[in-house]
């Protein structure tokens, strides 16, 4: 029988796996694997996350489970840069794009980290035992030339695509994060709200519709997104797809942003991205490696046959950002928003339990409301997913 696990990802990506553990050599009974997720960082901040396999419908916070680990990086030398706590390294610079769970990560300052060194990632757990990555040269990462924007011939969709091109020498492997920002408003600010338990209308106050408008999503990239100009003629790699937005989606509805973070690979670090990718995208065949055979950079001193998921790249970081107003593209699709259907007091308890939502009262002849006859739409037209603040690089 096989049994489904999961690994808890949230830094980089979300992956879901099905394998059998049975053959696995773990320590304990609980058959738990640790998963460590980030790269050491030169010239910035290096930030890691250590979580465990969990079974799926567990619904137990699992990085509850690691109290108390140490992490820190070190050189060949001996030399240490040791972790801080995460208030020291404030986000000033707008281009976090992990997850937005600070509380999961161990932040190690590496700003000053020489990048003639080899360095690993050194994890100490307690009850649990030391692990310890392989030594890595830093990757030095070329610069993002730009990010830009397309959109398919029939307006369904926008793709969001990266360019950059960097010497022979460099590695000409690459992978790439992103956070997204949007004005998240509602397509309709409602100045209604019905309430069923009471069977009235209650009035928002312009303080309540101002927030409705000043509303801002954010995501981060989920899945893997890499690419290599190994077999190419030159170290570039142009329009690189890495996000696309359905016309549907508020993403593309008015003020958008994304930033990309762009990493260089080596070639076991693109091996090892590669074949995850395969297995998380249903692409790998049936004699491809599973994700628990899938030979990471981490390895347990305490108990050596354990194995560890995960791979830590050391390399330098560029960045890149596209700030495009969807309202002047206009692919937007709000799919019958303004299909506004007016419903008598009698019926709006039949309308709310059919997925409707007020937006304003009718009039009278005189033009006065009619506080007995209100206009209804889809919930989707007025409903607000996610009400996140304004980003502190957003244009004014």
């Amino acid at each position: 029988m096989f049994k489904f696990l999961f690994a808890v990802l949230p830094l980089l990506c979300s992956c879901v796996y099905e394998f059998d553990p049975a053959d696995v050599p773990v320590p304990g009974e609980d058959g738990m694997m640790l998963v460590v997720e980030g790269d050491i960082i030169a010239g910035g901040i290096t930030q890691v996350s250590l979580s465990y396999t969990t079974e799926m419908f567990d619904y137990e916070y699992p990085w509850e489970w690691i109290q108390g680990a140490s992490v820190w990086v070190e050189n060949e030398a001996g030399e240490v840069w040791g972790a801080a706590p995460p208030d020291n390294f404030a986000d000033t610079s707008g281009y976090r794009v992990q997850s937005p769970y600070g509380y999961l990560k161990h932040r190690i300052d590496t700003r000053d980290l020489p990048l003639d060194g080899k360095y690993r990632l050194c994890i100490s757990i307690p009850d649990r035992g030391e692990y310890v990555s392989s030594f890595k040269p830093v990757q030095i990462t070329p610069p993002i030339d730009s990010v830009t924007c397309s959109v398919s011939s029939d307006s369904l969709q926008a793709f969001l695509e990266v360019t950059s091109h960097g010497s022979a020498q460099e590695t000409g492997r690459y992978k790439w994060i992103f956070r997204e920002n949007w004005n998240n408003s509602p397509d309709i600010v409602p100045d209604i709200q019905y309430v069923y338990n009471g069977d009235f209308m209650a009035d928002y106050t312009q303080s309540q519709k101002e927030a409705m408008m000043n509303c801002f999503g954010e995501a981060y990239s989920s899945g893997i997104i890499i690419a290599s100009t190994e077999d190419l003629s030159e170290n570039l790699v142009y329009r690189q797809r890495v996000a696309a937005i359905d016309s549907y989606d508020k993403k593309v509805k008015g003020m958008y942003c994304i930033s990309v973070v762009q990493m260089s690979l080596d070639e076991e670090g693109y091996a090892y991205w590669e074949s995850m990718k395969k297995n998380t995208t249903g692409m790998g065949g049936l004699f491809d490696p599973q994700p628990s055979e899938v030979n990471g950079n981490i390895s347990s001193v305490t108990n050596p046959g354990e194995t560890v998921i995960g791979y830590i790249n050391v390399c330098t970081l560029q960045y890149g950002r596209l700030f495009v107003d969807w309202e002047k593209v206009g692919i937007y699709d709000r799919g019958g928003c303004w299909n506004v259907i007016m419903y008598p007091m009698d019926q709006w308890r039949t309308a709310y339990a059919a997925g409707k939502r007020p937006v304003y009262y009718g009039m009278t002849e005189s033009g006065g409301k009619d506080m007995g006859i209100a206009g209804w739409v889809d919930e989707r037209c007025v409903k607000i997913e996610q009400c996140v603040g304004k980003p502190s690089f957003w244009p004014l």
